[in-house]
């Protein structure tokens, strides 16, 4: 969606860009489902914690990074660096070790 971000004029950038606000919304949800389901309970607070420091630290990257690249590449240069980073956390957890659960489906799949 950041892709078609970079490209799309007029409507469709609000068309697009709510259908994005969309899914990171409901990223966040599927985020701390994923923390509950497989962090154990005495761990939980802690990797929310460390979830949502690491959050905030990202966050503030943002206005550097827009302040660098908007007036060089303007917003469609920023949003294909945004897909980039997408990308790869994408195929990150593509290869992220499966659980002991996970492979015992797939072997008798």
């Amino acid at each position: 969606m950041l892709f078609a971000l970079a490209y799309v004029d007029g409507w469709a950038v609000i068309a697009v860009g709510a259908a994005l606000m969309f899914v990171v919304f409901g990223q966040v949800t599927v985020n701390d489902s994923m923390v509950a389901n497989f962090v154990a309970p005495q761990w939980q607070s802690r990797v929310f914690a460390l979830r949502y420091c690491l959050s905030f630290g990202a966050s503030a990257t943002a206005i550097p990074l827009i302040a660098y690249v908007e007036p060089r590449h303007g917003f469609v240069g920023l949003y294909l660096i945004l897909a980039r980073f997408g990308a790869l956390t994408f195929l990150a957890a593509v290869v992220f070790p499966r659980t002991t659960s996970e492979a015992a489906v797939g072997q008798t799949a």
